[in-house]
């Protein structure tokens, strides 16, 4: 099974609160990133860099 080759290459299924502590991570960076952006970017090019960061 593709699971056994896995664990025998080393590579183990994250930890729940480890994949639970990144998405936290990268949604406050991302929030950081637009709050960054309303203060330091002009308004005609805030909403291109809105734009470049809106979920499909």
């Amino acid at each position: 099974m593709a699971g056994d080759r896995a664990k025998e290459a080393g590579f183990s299924r994250p930890d729940l609160s480890q994949l639970e502590s990144a998405v936290a991570y990268f949604s406050l960076t991302r929030s950081r990133l637009f709050e960054f952006a309303a203060r330091n970017v002009p308004n005609k090019s805030r909403s291109a860099v809105y734009a470049g960061f809106e979920p499909e």
